[in-house]
């Protein structure tokens, strides 16, 4: 399931203090940040999209105008809580949600890091749905689920360019020597 395919979402107003930035957003798009633009958008009666949180009052979308709610001593603030049908479904859905956030390269490595893991998540879902239907074909017990042996490089390679094009790093390449700066 990807994050476009969720239950509906459920929209109310809660107090910011019982808010927790997603434990993913500080590891990469950092804590320093300066909300003096947000506060004055919202000052300018440019008030926000209500903030995207899980259901544990976890932020995914929107950290930047809860930090400036937090700041004008809000009380209340709309948020729409949605239930994500797995960890790494709700980081994909926070890395989507910055996806048109001015971002230093620091940063595009660190969402590139996650985007790969995202990836290496959905491509074993995918091979246990591919054993799991050879399986059912042979007419096999499903916990005897044979794995075949892809040479790892090819898969990589692909990947690593995929990721680093989706984050604006260019090539894979780019990507690999850029992480081992970041790392």
């Amino acid at each position: 399931m990807d994050c476009t395919q969720y239950p509906s979402p459920i929209f109310h107003s809660v107090n910011p203090k019982f808010l927790q930035p997603h434990p993913s957003y500080s590891s990469i798009y950092g804590d320093e940040v300066d909300v003096s633009d947000v506060i004055n958008l919202i000052s300018n009666n440019q008030y926000p999209r209500p903030l995207l949180i899980n259901q544990e009052n976890t932020i995914v979308n929107g950290h930047l105008y809860w930090k400036a709610s937090l700041s004008l001593g809000w009380k209340s603030i709309p948020v729409e809580v949605r239930e994500f049908p797995s960890p790494e479904a709700e980081l994909e859905a926070l890395l989507l949600e910055n996806i048109e956030r001015n971002k230093t390269n620091e940063q595009r490595v660190r969402e590139a890091l996650a985007w790969e893991e995202i990836e290496k998540m959905k491509a074993k879902q995918r091979q246990q749905l591919a054993a799991i239907t050879t399986n059912e074909k042979l007419g096999r017990d499903f916990e005897k689920t044979f794995k075949e042996n892809f040479p790892g490089a090819s898969i990589k390679g692909q990947t690593r360019d995929l990721v680093a094009q989706f984050v604006g790093l260019g090539s894979g390449r780019n990507y690999s020597k850029a992480k081992k700066v970041v790392m």
